[in-house]
């Protein structure tokens, strides 16, 4: 399951420099996708149209953003150089473009495409549905979200991560699909008391290290 990390503030980067807000990929902790054990906070995502209050429809194969709900921060992806790895688990070495999360939602790199596999019509419905994300650079340069075959770079003095890094591929290899799965009403409730609860978290963590910097 695609999640989002928000454990750092703007100014502590991971390895190699990597922005401290990342997209990565989860462990399923029961095999079954739908099984109510794989479902985290975490793992919520909305899709937005380019003008959020215009009442528009978010619809397939359309430019729109990606947001991650508990953080209230876009998706976006650096086209302007190649990432590197840093535990690369494969000696297959494929192109890809880092992505992380951002506050500012008002440059092309955090602008996308949801494409569907199928024949799911033109609007994403309450139901769901597999997907490409695609990233379009020009008409014919392209890029696509996925695993990249590398672990989740970490904080200094933090633990390895075995929880995969995603990115955007040079290339489509054909695999890139991700299961949307839309929220229930319920499910929708919980996760707006979850998020209340961020500001007042993030707060007291900068008044935490703000005194542990002075000490």
């Amino acid at each position: 399951s695609l999640d989002a990390l928000n454990e750092a503030d703007h100014f502590i980067l991971r390895q190699n420099d990597v922005v401290p807000h990342i997209p990565y990929l989860r462990t399923l902790k029961h095999q079954e996708p739908n099984n109510p054990s794989n479902m985290n906070a975490k793992s919520v995502w909305m899709f937005e149209p380019l003008k959020p209050f215009s009442g528009e429809v978010v619809e397939f194969n359309v430019p729109l953003r990606i947001k991650h709900a508990t953080s209230n921060k876009y998706l976006f992806v650096d086209t302007s150089k190649v990432a590197s790895r840093i535990n690369s688990t494969s000696t297959y070495q494929e192109s890809f473009h880092a992505c992380g999360l951002t506050e500012i939602a008002d440059d092309k790199s955090t602008i996308f495409r949801v494409v569907p596999t199928g024949n799911e019509g033109s609007r994403l419905r309450n139901a769901q549905a597999m997907v490409r994300i695609e990233h379009r650079v020009s008409d014919k340069h392209r890029l696509f979200l996925n695993s990249v075959r590398d672990t989740k770079p970490r904080f200094d003095q933090e633990k390895p991560s075995k929880k995969s890094r995603v990115g955007f591929l040079e290339k489509s290899a054909g695999v890139e699909v991700f299961s949307l799965k839309p929220l229930y009403h319920n499910e929708s409730v919980r996760l707006d008391n979850v998020s209340s609860y961020v500001p007042i978290i993030k707060l007291y963590t900068h008044q935490y290290l703000t005194a542990t910097c002075e000490e």
